[in-house]
């Protein structure tokens, strides 16, 4: 079911997929019918901007604050800078 009485074009997209899973996975109990949902943010770091010889500490630092990110965000966002699939074994 819909969380809001107004739901956005997310919400409404996210349900579908949802429902269409359940419906998967009744005929095909094998299968991963699981997803997730990325939002782009605006990396305040630019670390990426950087070749590794230009960064310095700071910038560096940021990737290593576990407060400000979580680890799989780090993953995640290293996996598409190097180009790979979303679902690369790590």
């Amino acid at each position: 079911t819909l969380k809001s009485p107004s739901p956005s074009i997310f919400d409404i997209t996210e349900e579908r997929i949802k429902r269409a899973g359940a419906k998967i996975k009744e005929a095909c109990t094998h299968l991963d019918v699981g997803f997730r949902a990325f939002e782009i943010i605006d990396d305040e770091t630019h670390a990426n901007d950087k070749n590794l010889n230009e960064a310095n500490q700071k910038d560096l630092f940021a990737y290593s604050n576990p407060k400000k990110r979580e680890t799989q965000t780090i993953l995640i966002k290293l996996l598409c800078c190097e180009g790979l699939e979303l679902t690369t074994p790590i």
